[in-house]
């Protein structure tokens, strides 16, 4: 069963909810049928602390262009005794030598940007499987 976030009734107009996983059930109950329901929208957040065994990870928008001027950080979190073992499906994003004037995805092996770089990555070249050597993994992608 999943944590309750928030519970509204009225015609109460709410703050932002931010789901703590990939996943957020939404469910409408009425006893009378008065009144005239409800219009929410919702879209995906750019970055998180994400503490799953398995999953996915896009960039923003994807697999539409992802917009510019965009900072996502991502940190993976798995079990002790666990590493993470990262594979690509697919890789597109701008390219320049060395990444230094182009849009990237830095992958560091630990928790925070001060961990040691696996790598940055940009252009079209499907990276190689990474493994990091703990339970954390930290990425950021950024564009310009």
């Amino acid at each position: 069963k999943s944590p309750l976030i928030k519970r509204f009734c009225g015609n109460h107009i709410s703050e932002v909810l931010t789901s703590t996983g990939n996943r957020m059930w939404i469910e409408f109950r009425t006893r009378n049928g008065e009144g005239q329901g409800f219009n929410a929208k919702y879209k995906t957040a750019c970055g998180g602390n994400i503490i799953q065994e398995e999953g996915f990870l896009t960039s923003p928008d994807y697999p539409d262009d992802y917009p510019s001027r965009k900072e996502c950080v991502w940190t993976i979190t798995v079990s002790e005794n666990h590493v993470i073992v990262l594979q690509f499906n697919f890789f597109n994003l701008e390219n320049h030598k060395n990444c230094r004037y182009a849009d990237y995805l830095e992958v560091r092996d630990g928790r925070t940007e001060d961990s040691q770089l696996i790598q940055t990555f940009c252009g079209s070249r499907l990276p190689q499987t990474i493994h990091t050597s703990g339970r954390h993994l930290y990425l950021k992608f950024v564009s310009d």
